[in-house]
């Protein structure tokens, strides 16, 4: 995971901090948080949430399916 490090190091704290909720809550449920679940345990407005979310689009971190409930998924940077 240094890639993901990597990319991350390039991101502001709160893009960061939704990235790795993110990453412990597909480890915990099997699926995506909503942008709601986001905000509330980022502490952060659902709008700032969407901005991180595109933040995150444009490192190449995850991947979000539009119009889809809980549409965030994780890009493997293994390779």
């Amino acid at each position: 995971m240094i890639s993901v490090d990597r990319h991350l190091d390039d991101l502001d704290p709160i893009t960061q901090s939704v990235y790795r909720y993110i990453q412990d809550y597909w480890g915990r449920y099997g699926e995506a948080p909503s942008h709601r679940e986001i905000a509330a345990a980022c502490y952060i407005a659902k709008g700032t949430v969407s901005a991180s979310l595109k933040r995150l689009c444009q490192a190449k971190l995850i991947r979000v399916i539009r119009n889809r409930p809980r549409g965030i998924r994780l890009v493997d940077t293994s390779r």
